[in-house]
C-alpha cells in the first residue's frame, strides 16, 4: 500500500498505470480495488493527521522553505 500511494501523489503516477506493474507480479486487481485501498488508507491515518495538525496549530510559529525554484526559463 505504501508502494502505491508513494507512487501515486509523490511520484505522479495514476492508479490505472500502477495496475499493469501489479498484474507483472501476478495479481489480478481492478483500478477501483487500488483507489479504496488508497481510501481506506487515508481513513486509517486521518487520526495521526489531526494529532500532527493539532501539533503544528498549538506551535508558537512556523517555519517554511520560500526558497523559488525556477520552472522555466522566462523573463
Amino acid at each position: 500500500m505504501a508502494e502505491i500511494i508513494y507512487d501515486k501523489f509523490v511520484l505522479g503516477v495514476p492508479l490505472y498505470r500502477q495496475l499493469s506493474g501489479i498484474r507483472r507480479l501476478g495479481y489480478q486487481t481492478s483500478e477501483a480495488t487500488l483507489a479504496n485501498w488508497v481510501n481506506k488508507s487515508a481513513q486509517q491515518l486521518l487520526p495521526l493527521y489531526e494529532e500532527l495538525h493539532r501539533h503544528l496549530c498549538s506551535a508558537h510559529h512556523l517555519q517554511g522553505d520560500e526558497t523559488p525554484i525556477e520552472v522555466l526559463r522566462e523573463p
